[in-house]
């Protein structure tokens, strides 16, 4: 999901613009929040999985205790400068929080903090390379039409994140097992 969040963050004016019409606009600056947010959270949700499957069920929901009290928290402090304000404090609230929260849930368990940090810098940074070369394109292509704009930034953002997958030691295993993942699925 990081390279799909961080493509929607690039290109979210054009896509707010196809999807939604050119009167929604403004909201992209909330989109883009919201994206910083979405990048980490599915890959931090393996938390709780964790904790379900070594069957840790009073620890999750403790857990699940604790971040609801530092999300609504955050909500209530950002509240005061609106939903910009609200987005922000999530986003600042879902980074803060994220190392002590995965510490304490892989805690006791088979998966590390280092296990979790291993299994998503690869695809973290080659998201972030790829962000790059898209805001590149973004920014000095101009098109009439921002179907192309966000097709053509489409195939250049698979290829960038593909091509940064090999920058990365391991990289190219990653890369090799997520496929075969996906071999397997089709059988």
């Amino acid at each position: 999901t990081m390279p799909l969040v961080v493509f929607l963050f690039v290109f979210s004016d054009s896509i707010i613009n196809i999807f939604l019409g050119e009167k929604w606009l403004p909201s992209s600056e909330l989109f883009k929040i919201l994206a910083i947010v979405s990048f980490i959270q599915p890959a931090s949700s393996t938390r709780g999985l964790v904790l379900l499957t070594t069957g840790q069920s009073r620890k999750y929901l403790i857990l699940g205790l604790i971040s609801s009290v530092i999300v609504c928290s955050s909500f209530a402090i950002g509240v005061y400068w609106g939903a910009r304000g609200v987005a922000i404090a999530y986003a600042i609230e879902t980074y803060v929080f994220l190392a002590p929260l995965l510490m304490y849930s892989f805690y006791k368990t088979p998966v590390s903090f280092v296990d979790f940090i291993d299994s998503v810098y690869v695809p973290a940074l080659s998201s972030f390379i790829m962000g790059g070369v898209c805001y590149f394109f973004y920014d000095n292509v101009n098109f009439v039409n921002d179907y192309y704009l966000v097709l053509f930034g489409l195939v250049i953002a698979l290829g960038a994140y593909i091509f940064s997958f090999f920058i990365f030691p391991g990289g190219n295993q990653k890369l090799s097992d997520f496929f075969s993942y996906i071999k397997k699925l089709k059988k």
